[in-house]
């Protein structure tokens, strides 16, 4: 999905759980995990195309467009959740923290719904199994 579709999703999703809440900060928080995970597309972008600053609608050619040879995606990673998870239950135990963590797995299961790339790229040890060669990501239709 693109920055301006996550938008449109999480943002009315964080709102409309505003009366539900009894801190209010916690739909900040969900609305900051199912947005800002995209923020390793621009380290990506930097990383392979070494140009700063970037536009979105440059990165977002980079991704659709499939430009980039590997996939990295740091944070699109359900591992990366789990240990978040464990974090947050084990040493925090905040709330914001799990809102945090639901509003990136609201952004990982659209993701793996709606991008061109196979569900299990979102797992970040099959991408390294395959040393992220985006060829190895994408969905057998688009190979």
């Amino acid at each position: 999905m693109t920055l301006k579709q996550h938008l449109s999703l999480t943002t009315p999703l964080a709102l409309l759980a505003l009366p539900f809440l009894e801190d209010p900060l916690c739909a900040l928080f969900f609305w900051i995990g199912g947005v800002l995970i995209d923020i390793d597309h621009s380290i990506e972008y930097v990383w392979e195309k070494r140009k700063f600053p970037v536009s979105l609608a440059a990165i977002e050619s980079f991704f659709y467009n499939l430009e980039l040879k590997k996939l990295y995606c740091v944070f699109h990673s359900y591992e990366l959740l789990v240990a978040l998870l464990a974090i947050n239950f084990f040493f925090v135990q905040s709330s914001y923290g799990y809102s945090l963590i639901l509003g990136c797995l609201l952004h990982l299961i659209t993701d793996s719904l709606t991008n061109q790339v196979h569900w299990k790229s979102y797992f970040f040890f099959y991408r390294l199994k395959h040393a992220f060669a985006l060829g190895k990501m994408l969905k057998k239709e688009l190979r």
